[in-house]
């Protein structure tokens, strides 16, 4: 049920001292979810939100909830939705010690951007966006941490599934799942960067019998079922790419995203950026990928 919230997030509780962020999602669903895990006496936060504001938010949302202050970050990918607010809680937190988490290819993407000043990627106003970039980079074989008494498992698919970036943190004495974008529930999904036959592979392997609840990137907390059903949906709409006359029309390639069973899904805006960034602008010169 909701611990804490505001006009644009909720915080909700998913087991023992682990909690999500879920954000009011309009069409565009720009906005990313959190999670945050309260520890002895400190917070390990997933994801930092897509602006210095956005992470103001999310920081009075867990000093309310749980007393602390963040110690930890973990950035699941390299999109700006998740990682703009890094610079935020840098600023705040890092004379206190502050560790950055991520992936080495999701490292070396944002060490480079930090380098230029700016953020070249989807979005609007990014050109003067600060970027810090993580301080601690796990291998491809990912990475087990202890903290006190929790242990946490990074888990990066290698081969690629939203990015070839990714971070899924995963706490199997709490059954619980912090997926960013290698989940989505009830919104289309970024394919623009993405491995689609790989990113099936990994969620067909999640391990039911330890995991229980799972924090997409977009959308709501969610089992199962709903898991199973956006996989049923990346393994359609490969099939329609793999089969797609790149000579169509665009409202024609809309097709290859708008299956039976999306009609109320939100983000249809994505659907949009997935053409340009597989087809380009224009529609028909790039064959889409896996």
């Amino acid at each position: 049920m909701p611990v804490k919230s505001n006009d644009l997030a909720r915080v909700c509780k998913l087991a023992k001292d682990v909690y999500s962020v879920i954000w009011d999602q309009d069409n565009s669903s720009y906005r990313a979810n959190q999670g945050f895990v309260v520890l002895e006496k400190s917070v390990l936060l997933f994801d930092t939100g897509s602006s210095a504001g956005e992470a103001t938010l999310l920081d009075n949302l867990i000093s309310k909830a749980s007393g602390s202050m963040v110690k930890y970050i973990v950035n699941s990918h390299g999109h700006p939705n998740h990682v703009l607010g890094n610079a935020f809680f840098s600023k705040k937190y890092s004379k206190r010690g502050l560790d950055i988490i991520s992936s080495e290819n999701c490292a070396s993407v944002l060490i480079v951007l930090s380098k230029l000043k700016k953020y070249k990627g989807p979005g609007k106003k990014l050109s003067s966006a600060e970027i810090v970039a993580p301080n601690i980079a796990y291998s491809e074989n990912g990475m087990s941490l202890s903290i006190g008494p929790r242990k946490f498992m990074f888990i990066h698919p290698e081969v690629g599934a939203h990015t070839l970036g990714d971070t899924i943190l995963a706490m199997p004495e709490s059954g619980v799942m912090f997926l960013g974008d290698v989940l989505y529930n009830s919104t289309f999904p970024y394919v623009g960067d993405a491995n689609i036959e790989a990113w099936i592979d990994f969620l067909n392997d999640i391990d039911y019998s330890t995991y229980a609840k799972f924090l997409p990137g977009h959308g709501r907390v969610c089992g199962k079922d709903e898991v199973i059903c956006f996989t049923n949906y990346l393994r359609e709409i490969r099939d329609r790419l793999l089969s797609v006359d790149t000579k169509m029309g665009r409202a024609r390639l809309r097709s290859c995203f708008e299956i039976k069973g999306t009609e109320d899904w939100k983000s249809r805006s994505t659907i949009d950026r997935n053409i340009d960034a597989l087809f380009g602008e224009s529609q028909g010169r790039q064959q889409p990928q896996k």
